[in-house]
């Protein structure tokens, strides 16, 4: 163990610099920053927050890591990088997509479908219909797949789930407890270890 603890300390040293002097050159920075927060608190000024106040002084262990040891190392650069996001107090990358029940997609397709208005209500055949239609546009982007934008793509295969849930309530069928009896059917056949009824939706 301890021989492997030295060739890390010697591996880190190579990219990060001198241990003792990356930490003089940051707490030299952190001394500076601290002042400076200092008279701004004198001015009245807004005090940074937690999160700010951190990635500025993780910031200085960056730089000082730069100028000790290997500035063209990446990691240096990407953590800067990530602790300037991170200060903005909100996390790198498009925000998190809302996770969806299939029970609660039922229970609101089938709302939604009760409040159209008269002009866009429809049967069982004619959301049946409705459903046909849908499948036939999807065939029709994925054998032009290469011109057309996934997005399109998915906004139809988006409609078709959607719709099925109307259609099940409109000839009374629990489309919850028939994926699930369908789904852990075929999975007995295939040998799947894993029934959809007991993980859950």
């Amino acid at each position: 163990m301890a021989d492997e603890i030295h060739a890390l300390l010697a591996e880190r040293e190579a990219t990060h610099g001198d241990f003792a002097e990356t930490a003089a050159i940051a707490a030299e920075l952190r001394e500076v920053l601290t002042r400076a927060g200092t008279r701004r608190a004198e001015r009245g000024q807004v005090p940074l927050t937690s999160a700010q106040a951190e990635a500025v002084f993780m910031t200085c262990a960056k730089l000082a890591r730069i100028v000790a040891g290997d500035p063209g190392h990446p990691d240096h650069w990407a953590d800067i990088a990530g602790y300037l996001v991170l200060a903005q107090g909100r996390p790198p990358g498009p925000p998190p997509v809302p996770s969806v029940t299939l029970r609660r997609l039922i229970d609101a397709t089938v709302r939604r479908a009760e409040g159209f208005p008269p002009h866009q209500k429809r049967d069982a055949a004619g959301w049946a219909l409705r459903l046909i239609g849908m499948v036939g546009k999807l065939c029709d982007l994925l054998e032009y797949g290469q011109q057309i934008r996934r997005s399109e793509i998915a906004a139809e295969l988006a409609e078709i789930v959607c719709v099925a849930p109307i259609l099940a309530q409109r000839i009374g069928i629990d489309l919850e407890a028939a994926i699930v009896e369908t789904f852990d059917d075929v999975s007995q056949r295939l040998g799947f270890p894993e029934p959809l009824g007991e993980a859950g939706l």
